[in-house]
């Protein structure tokens, strides 16, 4: 309950308290969904307050069970069937709910699943039992209608079938369900139950603690110790499970009642992966995999108006043979500087250098635009050398007297100046942001890994035949025979790259990006075809016409099936889904209305609303839609990584005001506790001169305090 509900909640006072609640085994049962054994079992072990009720049909008196004795869980279901709202009861311990720690970790309780609707569709299990059920009582469903059809029945005794339960009789005497005569009682009981709500209340209830882990139920502050430890880098299942057995005693939980290793596992499998990725892995992991981010248009871009650059460094060692300033046969990694069309994904210029400045983006630009002409705006990187070209950039085009004129104006108004065209930076270290980044990773992938010279871009996966290759070139180039390399020239690795380039990327790769339709940049680039057009659904109707289904992993917060992607609708949605990232969900919905749809969990049951993503204009050309649609989408990020940060630092907090040690406390506890100081000092043995004795040559650690003291005295 947070503070503004606790300050409007009214108070307690003498005619809303109520007093103790005294229930049959039966109510308590009906009430919790559980079986009568399972409460006797906790009388036997947890000692459930238990009274002589009312003179039973057998004369004998019916046990009463006191609600404020049974286990949190199952008092709070029962509470909140026989509890009148407003009201409280008398005992010893708080009936107010304990402060949220934050909406994402608090939507649950400690072990146990939150709160959630009925499934919108049976398992496919369940629907088979359900729709056998529903043959088998389907005649007593229509006996009242059609009472001459079943007049000609008679049971084993000779009666006649008159009424509904003669003729589930009938069915009992003569009908099967799964190698099983069924009983009377059992028949009716389906018919009563299908009645009420149709053909899904046939199948079997889930159980309503289904997925509950109930010691860290009855045990609240052990789950935040153990979800507390297990959020810290490099932290283990086994290193929480630790905790509770080195906190036993401050936990009050007694020995039969300590979790194993596997019940602490299960436990934190359960725990957000939003925020145990923000707490193990760091908040960079936390914002490329769990943050949501908005996906550009390229559909209303022009293709050839808008071109991207950056730098890039090949994976691939190769030995100098062209560039100056580099010694001949030297190792080294080209510098490639390539520039794209923002809309098609073609690349349209490229320089190769010894290291990229601002003349390798000049060359890849004057490249560009004498093969495809001057674009409109060039979307580009934050670092200094395109600050350097991108220098006094307009937003008219000049002349074209002045794009003549000589280079040595570029020193002064930079490149895009000269050439009229408008410069746009990025978002800093925002990869998304350029699509060109990823262009650069399916250059690794299908043109560096060829070659021998490959490193991988890591060392600690770097092929051994690159790391002898590399280790005999500079054996070699020390002895004056690097002709007889097996490293690649650079010149040829450059013409290799430069037809891969056009034959290979820009005619044969069949691109899936957005507005891409798996056609190639060349197609896209020469025809600028829009994407189709999407439809939008209602929820209410969707619901009811989720008949596809596909399972998909949550990434970054939204879901993508058949190259759609899909976000959550509202606040709600947005926090579950966040708090299912990295795991397996199903998604249903309807395939010829794909614009809507529902993330389940895999036992059927709701955890969002889902809508097609709403691509973003392009920040070159804002509209209020787009810097609207930025903003919320900046909020959203924002408050998903504040709840994250903030659960993290209140649940870390609550455990240290606890009392509970960390590792390091505990260790350093038990090092001061058990080994003397004196034993662990070593001293230089003094040099002694003739007139000093020979005894004091040697001296043991414990006379050095009664050597200061007295020295002191002596200057006193």
């Amino acid at each position: 309950m947070s503070a503004a509900l606790a300050l409007c909640a009214p108070p307690i006072t003498a005619a809303t308290v109520q007093p103790r609640l005294w229930l049959t085994f039966e109510q308590v049962c009906k009430a919790a969904g559980c079986s009568p054994n399972t409460l006797r079992r906790a009388k036997d072990r947890v000692g459930l307050t238990t009274r002589p009720g009312k003179i039973g049909l057998n004369g004998k008196p019916v046990p009463e069970v006191l609600v404020e004795s049974l286990r949190p869980d199952l008092r709070a279901k029962v509470e909140a069937k026989y509890l009148t709202p407003g009201t409280h009861r008398m005992s010893g311990v708080s009936t107010r709910p304990p402060t949220e720690v934050a909406p994402l970790f608090a939507a649950a309780g400690p072990g146990q699943r939150p709160a959630a609707a009925a499934p919108l569709a049976l398992p496919p299990e369940a629907l088979r039992l359900a729709e056998a059920r529903l043959a088998v009582i389907l005649p007593l469903h229509e006996f009242q209608a059609n009472r001459e059809r079943y007049a000609a029945l008679r049971l084993k005794d000779g009666r006649a079938v008159t009424t509904v339960k003669l003729l589930a009789t009938h069915i009992a005497e003569t009908q099967k369900l799964g190698g099983k005569f069924l009983m009377v009682r059992t028949l009716l009981r389906w018919l009563a139950r299908y009645r009420e709500g149709g053909l899904t209340a046939l199948a079997r209830k889930p159980r309503e603690d289904k997925g509950t882990i109930h010691f860290f139920t009855r045990y609240p502050a052990a789950a935040q110790l153990v979800a507390a430890e297990y959020c810290k880098p490099f932290a283990t299942a086994e290193r929480a499970h630790r905790a509770i057995l080195r906190s036993q005693e401050l936990l009050q939980v007694p020995d039969a009642e300590l979790p194993s290793y596997e019940t602490v596992r299960r436990y934190l499998e359960t725990l957000p992966r939003s925020m145990t990725i923000f707490a193990r892995e760091g908040q960079r992991r936390y914002n490329e995999t769990c943050l949501p981010h908005l996906t550009r248009s390229y559909s209303d871009i022009q293709p050839g108006s808008i071109y991207t650059s950056d730098h890039m460094i090949h994976d691939v060692e190769v030995r100098n043979d062209c560039f100056v300033g580099v010694e001949q046969d030297a190792p080294m990694r080209l510098r490639f500087t390539a520039i794209m069309c923002l809309s098609s994904r073609k690349i349209v210029g490229y320089a190769w250098t010894a290291e990229g400045d601002s003349r390798s983006i000049a060359t890849a630009l004057r490249r560009a635009v004498e093969r495809y002409g001057v674009p409109h705006t060039f979307y580009c990187d934050n670092g200094q050398d395109f600050k350097k070209v991108a220098k006094g950039a307009l937003h008219t085009r000049p002349t074209e007297e002045s794009i003549m004129e000589g280079t040595e104006r570029l020193l002064h108004c930079g490149a895009l100046q000269q050439l009229g065209i408008q410069a746009q930076a990025c978002l800093p270290y925002h990869p998304q942001s350029k699509n060109i980044e990823r262009a650069f990773r399916t250059l690794h992938a299908r043109l560096d890994a060829i070659f021998l010279g490959y490193l991988t871009g890591n060392s600690y996966n770097r092929p051994d035949a690159a790391i002898l290759a590399g280790s005999e070139h500079r054996k070699l180039l020390k002895q004056g025979m690097a002709r007889y390399s097996k490293l690649i020239p650079a010149s040829m690795f450059i013409k290799l790259a430069e037809t891969w380039i056009e034959q290979d990327y820009n005619a044969e790769h069949k691109h899936r990006g957005q507005g891409m339709n798996g056609r190639t940049p060349n197609q896209v680039f020469d025809a600028g075809n829009p994407i189709i057009t999407r439809r939008s659904a209602d929820p209410g109707v969707l619901a009811i016409l989720l008949f596809e289904r596909r399972t998909a992993l949550v990434r970054r917060t939204a879901i993508t099936v058949n190259k759609r992607r899909y976000m959550p609708v509202g606040p709600a949605d947005w926090a579950a889904l966040h708090n299912a990232n990295d795991r397996q969900v199903i998604v249903a919905y309807d395939p010829w209305d794909a614009d809507r749809a529902v993330a389940l969990s895999q036992d059927g049951r709701q955890i969002a609303q889902l809508q097609v993503e709403r691509l973003s204009a392009h920040p070159l050309t804002p509209t209020p839609e787009s810097r609207e649609q930025i903003a919320e989408m900046s909020q959203i990020r924002g408050r998903l990584a504040k709840s994250t940060s903030i659960t993290l630092q209140t649940m870390h907090q609550q455990v240290a005001l606890a009392g509970h040690k960390s590792d390091l406390q505990d260790l350093a506890d038990r090092a001061l506790a058990m080994i003397p100081v004196t034993d662990l000092v070593s001293q230089k043995v003094p040099q002694t001169g003739p007139e000093e004795p020979a005894e004091r040559k040697q001296m043991h650690s414990a006379d050095i305090g009664a050597r200061l003291a007295a020295g002191l005295a002596r200057r006193k």
